[in-house]
């Protein structure tokens, strides 16, 4: 059975991939093999990023997980994300302005059940989470679907480094490669076979007849452009040369005998002479 690097090659002679809000994705070339390819992306998700990631480099976090807590001089409500960078696996964080204390109610100012949190309209976090296409019907329903973070990966520049690597909020988004860009850096890193090599250079194009072993074809000092065939029968191999000539092949054969014809006949004519 292949490797995942080997199906990851073959996957790229019949299509390219690409990220797309922090999702890995793949554009099949022909639609017949695109429900194929979908499952077969699904079934080893894990193990083709790795391939592709490592390959490529890309520089990006996954997300791990989120707390609540009280921030700053002035202990300002807000949720912590937490990250881990794909390639030095190094840990990273952002922290977000959210609301985690009760507003109304005998319970205001007590701080929400472990965890909950609610999102202002007008707030960084609610831009962030709607590029991620989080939007539950509440605002106080965020928390539950935060997990789904997990399947997407980001790109972010490092703030600071004083107390870890703190991400700059404004510049975490989802990660985005276009298809050109991904196999830009996938076909100048991958080792490609020679059976996929041609995918790289016309990847739209169908896979190219193999050259016979059995036919050679040079050129003699003549002009004359010989080719000699080897066809194997029942008994041996039979030799047979052929001369292009005006279009059309001719045995070597029957141009020998033609000129030995035209020889003979040129003999008669001078003796009768």
């Amino acid at each position: 059975m292949k490797s995942i690097q080997q199906q990851v090659i073959t996957a790229l002679g019949k299509g390219s991939f690409y990220f797309l809000d922090g999702e890995l994705c793949y554009r099949a070339y022909q639609s017949d093999v695109q429900e194929k390819a979908e499952r077969w992306l699904a079934k080893n998700l894990q193990e083709i990023l790795d391939v592709i990631l490592n390959l490529t480099g890309i520089d990006c976090y996954k997300y791990i997980g989120f707390n609540t807590g009280f921030y700053g001089l002035h202990n300002s409500d807000g949720v912590t994300l937490s990250f881990e960078h794909v390639s030095s696996e190094s840990d990273a964080y952002c922290i977000f302005n959210a609301c985690i204390t009760y507003e109304r109610g005998p319970k205001a100012g007590n701080k929400l059940p472990k965890k909950k949190f609610k999102v202002g309209r007008r707030t960084k976090l609610r831009a962030f989470l709607r590029l991620c296409r989080l939007e539950p019907r509440r605002e106080s329903e965020y928390h539950e679907h935060m997990g789904k973070l997990k399947s997407k990966l980001f790109e972010a520049k490092v703030a600071s480094t004083r107390n870890g690597n703190k991400l700059d909020k404004d510049t975490l988004i989802p990660l985005n490669v276009s298809e050109n860009e991904l196999r830009e850096s996938l076909s100048a890193l991958i080792e490609i076979s020679v059976n996929d090599r041609h995918y790289f250079d016309n990847f739209s194009a169908l896979p190219r007849q193999a050259a016979s072993a059995t036919d050679v074809s040079d050129l003699r000092y003549d002009g004359a452009l010989v080719k000699e065939n080897v066809r194997a029968n029942s008994t041996a191999l039979i030799s047979r040369k052929e001369v292009r000539k005006h279009g059309s092949l001719v045995s070597a054969a029957s141009t020998h005998d033609y000129w030995l014809s035209e020889y003979s006949k040129e003999l008669k004519v001078s003796r009768y002479k």
